[in-house]
Formats: structure tokens, sequence, C-alpha cells
């Protein structure tokens, strides 16, 4: 947790006026050397890392988005060779949100009608309809309601 302006600066006002060691106000106000040097060169609260991200390209993870949209943390976290919550802080770094698809992620209705045509026509020759289910399918089958784009834009 990052220690208020105002303590910074009375602490740094005690160095000052008072005459205090650095040691004396680190035991005083229980704080670190280190932490105490580093107000003395800039008492300003960092907003930002300083340190540029390095396991996760940018341009990498973007395309990686791009290529699959609806895949898991998970999924992308093995292709990186990194943690779900490594994928998920670049994610937001990146301005990518998770999104709800609106409608099935295979439904598409030309092909839907024809397949309904088909069945009718198969249906009337007298062939044996079979349904299958689809409960023994591998986890990468399973149908997907959630994928990934970048904030503002649609997911397809």
């Amino acid at each position: 947790m990052t220690y208020s302006a105002d303590f910074r600066n009375q602490v740094i006002r005690n160095i000052k006026q008072k005459d205090m060691s650095i040691r004396q106000v680190c035991v005083f106000y229980h704080i670190s050397k280190t932490t105490l040097q580093r107000w003395l060169k800039d008492p300003s609260i960092q907003k930002t890392r300083n340190k540029t991200p390095n396991k996760i390209p940018n341009d990498a993870l973007l395309k990686d988005v791009e290529l699959y949209p609806d895949d898991y943390l998970y999924e992308r976290a093995q292709r990186f060779n990194c943690s779900k919550s490594g994928i998920e802080a670049a994610l937001k770094r990146l301005g990518i949100s998770k999104k709800k698809t609106l409608e099935h992620p295979k439904a598409y209705t030309v092909k839907r009608a024809h397949y309904l045509s088909k069945l009718k026509d198969y249906i009337v020759q007298g062939f044996p309809i079979v349904y299958m289910d689809e409960s023994g399918f591998e986890q990468h089958e399973t149908i997907r309601p959630f994928g990934y784009a970048p904030i503002g834009k649609t997911l397809y």
C-alpha cells in the first residue's frame, strides 16, 4: 500500500527542519532506509510501473486475441507459458475486455436452413435419424459463451 503524500512530506520535513538523521527518522516512523532515500529523490507518488512487461509481448497477445477471440485465459497462458493472472493483467493493459456473445457461436442461419431441408428430405425418404450425445467431447469442442475483444469493439 502506498503512503500518503502528506505523510511523505511530513517525514521529509522532519529530516530537513529538525536535523534528524535518516536512521532516526526510519526508526521513528517505522519505514525502511531505501524507501526514505527514494522519497528524498522524488517525493511524488508513482501512478505507473517503471518496468515494461517483458513476459507477454503486446503485439503477440493482440495477434493471439485476433486469431482466437473465444479462448479461455488458461489456454492463452499455456501458449505464452505464463499464468492466467498474467494474461488477465496484460489484456487489461491493452484495453481488451471479456464480452458475451449475443448468439450461439456456431449458429449460421443459412447452414441451419440447409440442414433442416436435408433432414426433412431424409425423413420423407424413410431414413432413420440418429442423434448423438455430445457430452463425451473434449473441452475445446464445447460452446464458448464469452470471448475477448478491444474495449468499444463488438465481438464476432
